[in-house]
């Protein structure tokens, strides 16, 4: 039997500090929703707005797979193994912890907020080496999806080590955004912008 559940923006766990603004689609740091603590190996989707001269100060992350896609402003990433990058809009940083690793996620811009996704998946294998990786990527023209992440790379696709596909598609005022279908395994679908309707059922961001 195919189960369909509609989940309203304004229904996410929520964080608000003079410097973050963000959304939790998953149970993540203070927020604790016991019906939603993962889907599948995907645990936590976060949708971040960072202010100027702010960010998240050096950290750790072990055994983790962390995928970030800024939507607009800049990241500087910085790690205590020396890694040293700027992640724009079109593009796509993947964040291997593994064994462990510390890193700072900052914005360095002086006027223009950082707004980011960042998702977190359970690894397949811990204890990994830890690794950073940056994939420029082009936006999925209207009515069409671009996969990003896949353990069977296609179209520049990263493999993550987890059995997931990370697909963005797009979609023009009163196009049809076709779901490719899965054989196996659950589908997460989430509007990062605008509205649709999905089955028929309106859906507001």
């Amino acid at each position: 039997m195919n189960l369909f559940e509609i989940r309203r923006s304004a229904e996410r766990g929520t964080m608000r500090t003079d410097w973050l603004d963000a959304r939790f689609s998953f149970s993540f740091d203070n927020y604790v929703d016991p019906h939603r603590m993962r889907f599948g190996p995907l645990l936590a989707l976060n949708d971040d707005r960072v202010q100027p001269g702010t960010g998240f100060p050096m950290h750790p992350h072990h055994d983790l797979e962390i995928v970030m896609l800024p939507r607009s402003g800049a990241v500087e990433h910085r790690d205590n193994q020396g890694r040293e990058m700027l992640v724009h809009p079109g593009e796509l940083q993947w964040m291997r912890a593994g064994s462990g690793i510390r890193h700072r996620q900052w914005n360095i811009s002086s006027h223009e907020v950082d707004h980011h996704f960042q998702l977190w998946f359970a690894p397949s294998t811990t204890g990994l080496e830890p690794a950073v990786e940056r994939l420029a990527y082009q936006t999925p023209t209207p009515g069409a999806w671009r996969t990003r992440v896949s353990p069977q790379p296609q179209d520049g696709a990263l493999d993550i080590g987890v059995d997931v596909v990370l697909a963005l598609g797009s979609a023009a005022p009163g196009q049809t955004l076709e779901i490719p279908a899965r054989i196996t395994g659950g589908l997460y679908l989430h509007l990062m912008q605008g509205r649709i309707e999905v089955h028929g059922t309106g859906l507001m961001h």
